[in-house]
């Protein structure tokens, strides 16, 4: 009997899948994977006699953190600025990690967004850089004392490179030292917490300033 898998001198002739292939695949089965847990949750919920929650979206990307820092006194923008936007709570499930073997599940609090330091897309133009604010609205146009984390997240299917600044505003009844800031736009110095903006010759860091109290 012949093997499907092999011909005349048991040379196979199974195509070799190359790794964009690979790839497709592994994206297509974590689509299908996160249409299976939307459905579970519903039902679950439903059973439960809950409120349906927002389903999740798969992201084909995989983030890694780059730098993490406390108490970082941090600009908000305004509720007018021009590219703040009020996002709702989400759910997304992406890679925990470069090797794509496991996926996380991730529930996003609603926030306020902002995109900078823009890059032509095809006929769109996006950010290279999201801030996301995780803080009060009565904020908005202030300083505030934030916990920081500064990543970068790969498209897996598109090999671009975006930076996300996620700032979570730290409450406290006493009066919080800082000193560090985020810096957007700076010269690079070359030190290996500096986050170089893909297309622009300028870096995000956090950078120290002179001790200060802040109330916040």
């Amino acid at each position: 009997m012949t093997n499907a898998n092999t011909a005349n001198a048991g040379t196979a002739t199974t195509p070799i899948k190359n790794k964009w292939e690979e790839l497709q695949e592994t994206v297509a089965i974590a689509r299908q994977l996160t249409e299976l847990e939307n459905a579970k949750s519903k039902q679950a919920r439903q059973n439960a006699g809950l409120p349906e929650l927002p389903d999740y979206i798969f992201v084909p990307a995989v983030s890694k953190k780059v730098v993490t820092k406390t108490n970082v006194l941090v600009r908000i923008p305004g509720a007018n600025a021009k590219y703040l936007k009020e996002v709702g709570q989400h759910r997304i499930i992406a890679f925990s990690d470069f090797d794509k073997k496991s996926l996380s599940k991730i529930r996003v609090p609603a926030h306020y967004r902002h995109g900078d330091f823009p890059r032509k897309v095809g006929e769109k133009t996006l950010p290279f850089v999201w801030r996301h604010f995780f803080v009060d609205p009565e904020f908005l146009g202030k300083d505030i004392v934030a916990d920081v984390t500064i990543s970068t997240k790969r498209n897996l299917l598109t090999g671009e490179t975006e930076i996300l600044i996620d700032i979570i505003q730290v409450k406290s009844n006493q009066a919080i030292e800082v000193s560090s800031t985020l810096r957007m736009g700076a010269d690079p110095t070359g030190s290996p917490d500096e986050v170089i903006i893909p297309g622009y010759e300028k870096c995000i860091r956090i950078e120290p300033i002179r001790p200060r109290l802040v109330l916040v």
